[in-house]
């Protein structure tokens, strides 16, 4: 399929217009793999809010294979003013109000499971599991891709990643909050563009800062607000897992300049960027890494207790980002 430029991009900036590529191709591979395509937008995925009712039990048609046909969608119905992506032990958003969940697929498979829209305070928010709402994904297997194209569907243009991560700074211990300003990506085998499908161009987005200084300054201040005191900045080194790390390995990383170790940081964070969505972190620190603190041993247990002690912070943060 020949795809042929919008005539806005170039009034647009380089980010949004790499974007705007981004969901032309994204519309051709649509089209080529799944035989459907919104007729009234480009690159628009097919979403379905329902109460557990099969569509053809909700009276949509049918989708006949091999006809280009507008695919079924509801819009929500007022915009989403912020995404919030849930790392292990944050599954579900509590206090979230007038819950509505949305099944999105998208051009580059299955998110990891349904996005939850809804008021937490005075804002409209969209959540996803990251690992899924029953943690079935390590992190090598999540879909980074299809989350985030679900989420900016969505209409998310600020996302705000959680992540459970491991200290390996000596100050930065179990039940931490960060908001990391770095990052050293030392994963491997993921899909790590958008850009990386049959006919896209080629696009090297710039990746000094990983992430929205603007949106890591409304954490910063938000979290003042709430009363919850967080770390500005830090180095996140995200490693591949499923397995925790060595303590030679982390010793490397503490010498590369790390503060902080996770699996999930990346391509999340680049594929943000590559859709110009602002993108920030909050890193909860569950332990620490392996060889840093007085534990012997890094126990599972104990993991799980600091990290459902931390999360518990996490809605206040966000209630509060509205006000700053």
């Amino acid at each position: 399929m020949m795809l042929q430029p919008h005539a806005s991009v170039h009034r647009e900036s380089p980010e949004k217009a790499a974007a705007l590529r981004l969901r032309m191709v994204a519309t051709a591979v649509w089209t080529a793999n799944v035989g459907a395509v919104n007729l009234h937008g480009v690159g628009w995925p097919r979403v379905s809010r329902h109460n557990g009712v099969p569509a053809a039990e909700r009276g949509a048609p049918p989708r006949q294979p091999g006809k280009l046909q507008e695919p079924v969608m509801t819009e929500t119905t007022s915009p989403v003013a912020l995404g919030v992506i849930g790392g292990s032990g944050l599954y579900a958003l509590a206090g979230l109000q007038d819950a509505e969940r949305h099944r999105v697929q998208t051009p580059f498979g299955e998110p990891s499971g349904e996005v939850v829209i809804g008021m937490l305070g005075a804002q409209r928010m969209a959540f996803l599991a990251r690992h899924g709402e029953d943690h079935r994904l390590a992190p090598h297997r999540v879909n980074y891709r299809a989350n985030v194209w679900a989420l900016h569907q969505l209409g998310v243009r600020r996302l705000v990643a959680v992540n459970a991560v491991g200290g390996i700074r000596a100050d930065l211990g179990p039940r931490s909050i960060v908001v990391p300003d770095q990052l050293i990506d030392y994963t491997w085998g993921r899909e790590g563009s958008f850009h990386d499908v049959d006919g896209a161009k080629v696009e090297h987005v710039d990746f000094t800062e990983p992430y929205a200084a603007s949106l890591r300054r409304q954490l910063l201040a938000a979290a003042a607000e709430a009363g919850v005191a967080v770390v500005d900045g830090g180095c996140y080194g995200v490693t591949q897992g499923p397995r925790l790390e060595t303590r030679a390995e982390i010793a490397r990383l503490r010498r590369d300049g790390c503060d902080l170790v996770g699996m999930t940081g990346m391509p999340e964070a680049v594929l943000a960027r590559e859709l110009a969505v602002d993108y920030a972190c909050l890193a909860l620190v569950a332990n620490f890494a392996a060889g840093c603190g007085d534990q012997a041993e890094i126990s599972a247990a104990d993991i799980f207790a600091h990290l459902e002690a931390v999360t518990a912070h996490v809605p206040a943060i966000l209630v509060a980002l509205r006000a700053v």
